[in-house]
């Protein structure tokens, strides 16, 4: 379904070609149109204020949680308009995309409010102490830490602050639960091997 029934965003210019004076925006590679320029500007900052309000409300988010997250309120809209609305935020500064490495060396994108950037940084510089003196942990141990009594999505946060310390060179990934100190930095501060 290309067209959001309560938000009035369409995908296709098909949708609005018969309507006088509808309006397009461009958002990245994606055309989006609206009943007029004036109601789709106002839906698009709607949805980015959306985006900034959920993604605020959690430590870290990866993109795929947050367009679910703005999903799980808006069930109607499209994952293209969802998308590019995100990456409009994201152009904007109104939030904050670090990058993190997983366990296959793979980049991987992580979310953050602006505000929460230092402490989620506090937390990659946490770790890497814990793991300079332990050597290695799993990612429950780092949840049960860093975001005790969290519960749902506290795992994958702390995901999120290995893999960002695995991009900065200061961690590996051993398999998708455990992290260690990375290679490099254990020569260098003598490490448990």
């Amino acid at each position: 379904m290309n067209r959001n029934s309560d938000m009035r965003v369409f995908t296709r210019h098909g949708d609005v070609a018969g309507i006088p004076g509808y309006g397009q925006v461009r958002l990245g590679g994606v055309l989006l149109y609206g009943e007029s320029q004036d109601a789709l500007e106002s839906t698009v900052d709607t949805l980015r204020v959306a985006f900034q309000r959920l993604v605020r409300a959690v430590p870290s988010a990866d993109r795929t949680s947050a367009i679910a997250m703005l999903h799980a309120e808006r069930k109607d809209l499209d994952r293209r308009v969802s998308a590019a609305v995100l990456g409009s935020a994201l152009q904007q500064g109104s939030l904050c995309a670090l990058c993190g490495e997983d366990e296959k060396a793979q980049l991987r994108m992580i979310l953050c409010a602006p505000e929460r950037r230092a402490a989620f940084e506090e937390h990659v510089g946490r770790l890497v102490a814990s793991l300079q003196s332990d050597g290695d942990a799993l990612i429950r141990d780092v949840r049960d830490s860093f975001f005790p009594g969290a519960g749902s999505g506290a795992w994958t946060w702390s995901w999120h602050i290995a893999a960002r310390a695995v991009f900065l060179g200061r961690a590996i990934f051993l398999d998708r639960f455990r992290v260690a100190v990375g290679e490099d930095f254990r020569d260098v501060v003598g490490a448990p091997g």
